[in-house]
């Protein structure tokens, strides 16, 4: 029995405005001519896994159906994981659990984040968040 069925992914779009842009520009150019010492910046991320649908929102549907990107309001559930990255290579992470709130942000850095990075690259230190302009 032939299901007749294709893989489907939405397009990932980062809209960006013409000021995103030109603040992104303004700090890559800032670090350039101040020869920003990299040995001091930490770079962290997260990725939400969603427990609601694929997370890389693609699937395989049948060819005739179109494909939607749920969002749940309220179910569904998800974690959330979250990753330090040290100019040693040094890699920490942890698992989130609800939603990643400015305070539980706040929170997270200050109990565990700032102490990691200040035992392994001193006081003197720099994280740079996802999409960050650093400004």
């Amino acid at each position: 029995m032939r299901m007749d069925l294709k893989c489907k992914r939405v397009s990932p779009v980062i809209i960006l405005s013409k000021l995103h842009k030109e603040k992104r520009m303004a700090t890559i150019t800032k670090w350039i001519e101040d020869q920003h010492c990299w040995e001091l910046t930490t770079f962290s991320d997260g990725k939400r896994l969603s427990l609601n649908g694929p997370d890389d929102w693609s699937s395989y549907i049948r060819k005739s159906q179109k494909l939607y990107c749920t969002k749940r309001q309220c179910g569904g559930g998800s974690i959330l994981v979250w990753i330090l990255v040290l100019s040693s290579g040094l890699l920490c992470n942890w698992i989130v659990k609800g939603n990643l709130n400015s305070d539980k942000y706040i929170e997270l850095l200050q109990t565990t984040a700032v102490p990691i990075m200040k035992l392994n690259c001193g006081e003197d230190i720099l994280i740079q968040e996802d999409n960050s302009t650093g400004s």
